[in-house]
């Protein structure tokens, strides 16, 4: 009996070292350097590179604050942003960019203030909504927007502004379209002279929110300095301008009797066009663009 005790005591003295050999060995808890910093998830890498159209509605683009680490926050964490439009110079000196500001009458913020609740990793979030209608598409235009305070917690110096930029505006037309049609020739007193096919590839380039250029014409292509315009009205009917081999003596005009359209759904056009030669002859376009 005493031999079997000793051995009991034994290997329960083997389990109690087991245990505290385990209890020495526990890793610690798991800490990252960024536990508790308040940053912006916009103002990493891209994340601020904005694509937007020439249009005249509101675009909306969103921006927060989150709290950094694996924990959440243990109380509500009260955010100031502000617009800071002194960081411009320090930017492009940076980046080698010759970015303007976006202009205050092109955009509104929902607010420059947030919170990260208690319990949580991210605030709500704000917007802002950008109309693109009247800004310069050839311009590149930069927003920054900068968490300047908060109400515990340490800001990351190296996540603190979103650099909002637009590098390119274009409407909604610009784009390559197959073409095909027919041309109509016509004599200088009217009569029919016979017609053609025509198949070809128009690019519209943006001019402004609601026109484009045109870089091919008919079935001339690309005609010896041939200006082509088109206009998309409010009411998806269409506008011809321009004129031929740079000869305003040659206009392009919409084709008489018949009204081109834009399908909005589809992107694809019905467009009716004439021009005139410096003889008098003139030719009538009937084509179908489909975007490819």
């Amino acid at each position: 009996m005493r031999i079997k005790n000793k051995i009991l005591s034994i290997l329960s003295g083997l389990a109690g070292l087991a245990f505290l050999a385990g209890a020495c060995n526990k890793p610690a808890p798991i800490h990252l350097a960024q536990e508790g910093t308040i940053y912006m998830p916009r103002a990493y890498s891209t994340q601020g590179n904005l694509s937007l159209i020439l249009i005249d509605t509101p675009q909306q683009v969103t921006f927060g604050a989150a709290y950094g680490g694996l924990q959440y926050a243990p109380n509500d964490i009260d955010i100031s942003f502000a617009i800071d439009t002194a960081g411009i110079s320090t930017y492009n000196a940076a980046h080698g960019t010759a970015y303007v500001l976006l202009p205050s009458s092109a955009y509104t913020v929902s607010s420059l203030d947030d919170t990260i609740k208690a319990g949580q990793t991210s605030s709500k979030g704000q917007t802002i909504s950008i109309t693109t209608a009247s800004l310069d598409f050839t311009a590149q235009y930069l927003l920054p927007v900068k968490m300047v305070s908060t109400s515990s917690g340490k800001i990351d110096s190296a996540l603190q502004t979103t650099w909002f930029t637009i590098n390119q505006l274009n409407n909604v037309y610009a784009g390559s379209y197959s073409t095909t049609g027919t041309r109509y020739n016509y004599n200088a007193d009217g009569s029919y002279a016979g017609s053609s096919a025509i198949s070809d590839t128009r690019v519209l380039t943006t001019m402004s929110f609601d026109s484009c250029s045109i870089n091919t014409i008919a079935n001339l292509g690309s005609y010896n300095g041939t200006v082509f315009y088109v206009r998309v009205n409010s009411d998806n009917t269409l506008e011809f301008s321009g004129y031929l081999q740079n000869n305003p003596g040659s206009p392009i005009t919409n084709e008489p009797g018949k009204t081109s359209t834009y399908d909005p759904s589809t992107r694809s056009w019905d467009v009716h066009y004439m021009y005139t030669n410096t003889n008098g002859t003139f030719r009538y376009m009937d084509e179908v663009w489909t975007p490819q």
